[in-house]
């Protein structure tokens, strides 16, 4: 920005001859305390006192060293030697002083000198610089500080006029100084960068002396060559001045400093990851700006999936979905930041699952890395992959993610202008399945899924069985020509077992419902009859139909079909009551999961204390084993044995189980054989000797009559 006097030229006069009078005129003020505006001779004066009466009248009534001013608004064209005034009668009057102040400026802020005299009533008064001469176009002011004690008629000096002398032989010529920042008005920078400041150019033989100054020295101070320093963020202006000198006149120029905190460019290396449920897994690197040296804090959106150290290292804690955050406060240099990748951890025991690919965002453009606010063309045309283990999306062709002020967001794709159309293709590695996809949006019936997907609605399903599924993009019938998508679920089967060196599938488990296993294909339902202590095993017998709430153990004969696939092989009997199970099962159902400690009492009588074994694997064997402490989940079942029945040895190592009626024993623990000729009942109580009915005696059931 430039600011600065116009040069003017003034012509050559006689020795100390006038060039100007001030000869009083009538204005508009009969008040002695207000003012006006009168122009005389090509100068405007404003008068404070009473300029109805000429000569003008300078004072008032009940007043006490108040200033009374005349002074011009409209620059003297001319260098001026001295300056008269003719002061008339002054009767009721104090004049404390008399001064003569000349200025640069019309607001006599910049003043360039001030001369005061003794005053005389009926007398002129002479003015005349302290050195030198007073420059062209300068502004000048009497100033007479007065007091009135008569409190009821006004009392004045009378101020007849006024003349301005030129120097003698004098021809002036004041050029502008021509100060200068170039072109360029504003700059931003940001903390810590290095400003180097614009020169300062002005005019050819200029002779003044600069001043430069800042109006925000939080922000940035300038030393006197015009280098600048940055303090802090915000805005300030650095301007540099000159001052009116015998040949220039006064000079300004400046420019604005915007001074911007850093972004701290947090960023991981990957927007989303995932990892198999038991597998080592090394998070994404964190990226910050090149000096950054702010406080990085971590956090888990869900850390019963995974939690996060100081240092950012993540720890998996059980299967799902979480958010991994990494904030950054705001510094005196750098921006808040923030960044974070959803991380996806998949139990290999899962058969069946779901993801969602949720679009419906504000903030994030779910890794596709363009994103627009308003209807710009701003467009993605290469392909993109985004991974929800265990299903992948690849869009391809036009597309982008879009919302409009902070709205929900969504992916919209458009005709493509390439040979690759524009499309969404989910997958799924080798041993899945996709069973199903929805989608939800907008002109979702323009979607075809190799030519056989056909929907007419907001809201499209494909149903089948395919490791791709491929959703073409068809051009709709009318504008906009797009395909709105807000989010896509995809369903997901495993095919495969979770346990290859398994052959068959084994897990407790417990409904609310009655279930029927009569005509099942993939499931056998058993119940814990019988504990051999001898063996160290539990015999399990097949049961059919299953009232709600009792405890049973599942084998899957057909492994690649997922445990939750039941009710779609087992009838769920809501409609009917199966009788309360009258039969020997040292299973216990727990259909709505919760707390189960390591022992208790025996379910069937309340009083016998038993030890709480659950279904697991470890070391690669297949077993029940001594629940120390915790929650079951829902639908599982757990196992009881008499205290009197075990020994401490199979207590603490497990117990193998085997299938009633079938010759070959599923694969236990390993337990030594120990000699045992006790009697037992059917339910597993140990009796010093038995009576009538039906016992365990040496591993096989005998009766006593």
């Amino acid at each position: 920005m430039l600011t600065l006097l116009c040069a003017v030229f003034s012509t050559v006069w006689g020795a100390d001859e006038v060039f100007y009078t001030l000869t009083p005129a009538n204005g508009s003020n009969h008040s002695y305390a207000g003012n006006c505006d009168i122009t005389i001779g090509g100068i405007t004066w404003n008068v404070t006192g009473n300029s109805q009466m000429i000569p003008w009248r300078i004072g008032g009534k009940n007043i006490s060293n108040t200033d009374r001013a005349i002074y011009s608004k409209t620059p003297m064209n001319s260098v001026v030697s001295k300056v008269t005034a003719e002061i008339g009668t002054a009767s009721g009057i104090t004049v404390n002083s008399v001064k003569l102040i000349v200025a640069s400026d019309a607001q006599f802020s910049n003043q360039l000198d001030e001369v005061s005299v003794e005053f005389s009533a009926n007398s002129t008064l002479t003015f005349t610089p302290s050195k030198g001469t007073w420059a062209t176009q300068a502004y000048y002011k009497f100033v007479f500080n007065v007091t009135v004690s008569n409190k009821k008629d006004n009392k004045f000096l009378q101020f007849v006029n006024a003349e301005f002398y030129n120097a003698s032989g004098s021809v002036v010529t004041l050029k502008d100084p021509e100060l200068s920042f170039g072109t360029t008005e504003e700059y931003t920078v940001f903390m810590r960068d290095n400003f180097a400041a614009p020169s300062l150019t002005y005019a050819e033989g200029f002779d003044g002396t600069i001043t430069y100054t800042s109006s925000n020295e939080n922000v940035a101070t300038v030393s006197v060559d015009g280098s600048v320093n940055i303090v802090g963020s915000g805005s300030t202006t650095i301007k540099a001045s000159s001052e009116l000198t015998g040949n220039f006149l006064a000079g300004e120029a400046s420019y604005t400093l915007n001074v911007e905190k850093k972004d701290a460019e947090l960023a991981f290396s990957e927007v989303s990851a995932s990892v198999i449920l038991g597998e080592t897994f090394t998070a994404p690197t964190l990226a910050t700006a090149e000096d950054f040296d702010g406080t990085v804090t971590y956090s888990s959106t869900d850390e019963s999936v995974a939690t996060v150290s100081a240092d950012g290292s993540v720890t998996i804690a059980g299967a799902g979905t979480t958010t991994i955050k990494a904030v950054s406060a705001e510094t005196d240099v750098f921006l808040a930041g923030e960044a974070s990748f959803k991380l996806t951890v998949v139990d290999p025991n899962v058969q069946e699952g779901s993801v969602t690919y949720d679009f419906m965002q504000t903030t994030d453009d779910y890794g596709s890395g363009v994103s627009s606010t308003s209807n710009s063309n701003s467009y993605i045309t290469e392909a993109k992959t985004w991974t929800n283990n265990p299903v992948t999306l690849v869009t391809e062709g036009k597309y982008r993610w879009w919302s409009a002020n902070n709205n929900p967001g969504d992916i919209r794709f458009h005709e493509s202008e390439s040979s690759t159309p524009s499309r969404m293709v989910f997958s799924v590695p080798e041993g899945y399945s996709i069973t199903k996809v929805e989608l939800t949006g907008e002109k979702i019936n323009y979607w075809t899924t190799d030519g056989t997907y056909t929907s007419y609605s907001s809201n499209g399903t494909w149903e089948g069985n395919a490791q791709s599924v491929v959703f073409n993009y068809s051009k709709p019938a009318s504008s906009p020509y797009n395909i709105i998508v807000k989010t896509a679920i995809v369903t997901f089967t495993k095919t495969t077992t979770p346990q290859p060196d398994a052959p068959v599938i084994w897990m407790t488990y417990s409904s609310n419902n009655c279930l029927d296993f009569t005509n099942a294909t993939a499931y056998t339902a058993f119940v814990a009859t019988n504990y051999k202590s001898e063996e160290k095993k539990v015999v399990l017998t097949k049961i059919k139909e299953v009232p709600a709430g009792v405890g049973i153990v599942i084998r899957s004969n057909d492994p690649t079909v997922g445990i939750s696939t039941i009710f779609s092989e087992a009838d769920v009997l809501a409609e009917k009551t199966y009788p309360e199970y009258a039969g020997v099962n040292m299973l216990v159902g727990m259909p709505n999961g919760g707390a189960v400690s390591p022992e208790g009492l025996m379910a069937y009588d309340n009083e016998t204390p038993a030890y709480h074994f659950v279904l697991a694997k470890r070391d690669g064997v297949v077993g029940f084993y001594k629940l120390t402490a915790g929650n079951l989940r829902a639908n599982r079942a757990y196992l009881q044995i008499p205290k009197s029945a075990i020994d401490t040895e199979s207590s603490a190592n497990g117990i193998s189980f085997a299938v009633e009626g079938e010759e070959t024993a599923i694969q236990g623990v390993t337990t030594a054989a120990t000699t045992d000729d006790a009697w037992y009942t059917l339910q597993g109580v140990r009796v010093a000797q038995p009576t009538r009915g039906l016992y365990i005696h040496n591993g096989k059931k005998v009766v006593v009559k």
